[in-house]
């Protein structure tokens, strides 16, 4: 099957080949079919391809691995391999079928790695260079979004603050128990991440809303009955180039090490949920999660507990009363800094 893959991949792939050819192109992907998201100099653009099929691009995929021995279908739906590129170059393909996808899609993220070592003479060609040099003035914008955030939040503006903690990107966790309002908070959440952003769910079923056009749902079986596990998709996620992350609730600890690894190794403002009553109960779901996995349990308490409160920004606790959803006291970093506590110290909290 490997010597007869290549030329029918090549086939199949055919309308994205001068995107693979084009030496300013980084990343190809396809979040479902009759489309494709080429990334250039750091941006992505959209282009319609209504040759892309279901049928192809799942055949793309089966391809891919065929190439390398492997297998991908319902019952191994991600797939991380390498495919051939223009003249013989390998690309990283991370590859998402259903059940892992909404039915009736296909997620194919193509990553190229460098082309050989180029001459600094051209670095301004391959790079965007013109913020190199202005630490101060990153430190600036940092704070100033910093300070709208800790503004909203003083006046009491509830749906302000929330708004200027997504476009800071700050992470967001919401906890309370079953039906309080978590995934109805979460949605609103979403809308104020900049359209032009990618974002990658990890969802157990299809329930938030992604306004942003450049998105992909990675689906989990509740309770362990599919194949592909919370932390399999978070792990397929930072494969796929994405701004965001956002999982929709951390039950297991192996989803939420993955999870607190992605938000704090380039992908912060990527918002979940966990069980908890209040902020410390949550961040202490949180600690005992990542205490049960092999990484967490060979750190002590003191360096995991810093870890974690490294990766979160603000936790709201939200229950139902009187039929009504409502939000409890926020804990807020820049407030907590201001009386001289960190996350860490919600541990010690009743």
């Amino acid at each position: 099957m490997t010597s007869s893959a290549l030329p029918l991949l090549a086939h199949a792939a055919a309308p994205l080949a001068p995107f693979f050819e084009d030496p300013e192109t980084e990343d190809v992907a396809v979040n479902m079919p009759g489309e494709a998201w080429v990334r250039r100099r750091g941006a992505w653009e959209r282009h319609a391809l209504p040759e892309l099929d279901f049928p192809t691009l799942e055949g793309v995929a089966i391809l891919s691995a065929a190439l390398r021995g492997q297998d991908v279908g319902w019952f191994a739906p991600l797939l991380a391999t390498e495919a051939p590129g223009p003249g013989g170059a390998l690309l990283r393909l991370q590859a998402c079928l259903p059940p892992a996808v909404p039915s009736g899609t296909v997620s194919l993220t193509w990553r190229r790695p460098g082309d050989g070592a180029a001459p600094l003479e051209d670095i301004s060609k391959r790079y965007r260079t013109e913020g190199w040099n202005l630490w101060d003035r990153r430190h600036d914008r940092r704070a100033a979004a910093s300070g709208r955030v800790l503004a909203a939040f003083d006046e009491g503006d509830a749906a302000g603050f929330l708004a200027e903690a997504m476009r800071a990107r700050l992470n967001v966790w919401m906890c309370a128990a079953t039906g309080g309002g978590k995934t109805t908070l979460f949605k609103s959440l979403l809308r104020e991440v900049p359209e032009g952003e990618r974002i990658v769910t990890v969802e157990d079923a299809a329930e938030l809303v992604v306004p942003q056009p450049n998105n992909v749902r990675l689906l989990y079986s509740h309770g362990g009955a599919g194949s592909a596990t919370a932390e399999d998709l978070m792990v397929a996620a930072l494969r796929m180039r994405p701004d965001r992350i956002p999982l929709q609730e951390v039950r297991t600890g192996e989803a939420a090490w993955v999870y607190l690894n992605g938000i704090m190794t380039g992908h912060p403002g990527s918002p979940t949920t966990i069980h908890g009553r209040n902020p410390a109960e949550a961040f202490r779901r949180m600690f005992a999660l990542c205490k049960g996995t092999p990484g967490g349990g060979a750190m002590d308490d003191a360096r995991l507990a810093r870890m974690i409160a490294d990766a979160v920004d603000v936790i709201i606790p939200l229950r139902t009363e009187a039929g009504a959803f409502r939000i409890g006291e926020v804990w807020f970093k820049d407030d907590a800094a201001r009386r001289g506590d960190t996350a860490a110290d919600l541990l010690a909290q009743d």
